[in-house]
């Protein structure tokens, strides 16, 4: 019933997928996100949804997990340069992940004017 405890679950018991813990890991974008890096090891698409309304998730995701764009979840990151309220830890993750995108040799299509949060396009 818990995200943690599923993800812990899977991480340190069963050292692999715990199957019947996956719905409740999948709404927690955090722990969705560790689920698919860690266990997993690959994209986690029942988590992609709650993954893509966390912006340090969706940021990890991308470059972790997927090795691409997270398209899902970058309106969620391009907020955080409009917001005032970020925390420091994240003011700068936009900036960061356009520049990631460019190394990678995927330039932004989109900017935080066109994509929506939590909507593929």
């Amino acid at each position: 019933e818990s995200p943690w405890w599923s993800y812990m679950y899977a991480k340190m018991v069963l050292n692999g997928p715990f199957l019947d813990g996956e719905a409740i890991i999948a709404t927690s974008g955090y722990y969705a996100y560790l689920y698919a890096w860690f266990i997993i090891k690959g994209r986690f698409i029942q988590g992609e949804q709650a993954i893509s309304q966390d912006p340090r998730a969706s940021f990890f995701y991308a470059q972790e997990v997927i090795g691409g764009r997270f398209v899902l979840g970058e309106a969620t990151i391009f907020q955080t340069e409009k917001d005032a309220d970020v925390p420091a830890s994240i003011a700068n993750l936009a900036t960061e992940y356009r520049k990631w995108c460019i190394k990678i040799g995927t330039p932004l299509e989109h900017s935080s004017n066109t994509v929506k949060v939590g909507v593929l396009s």
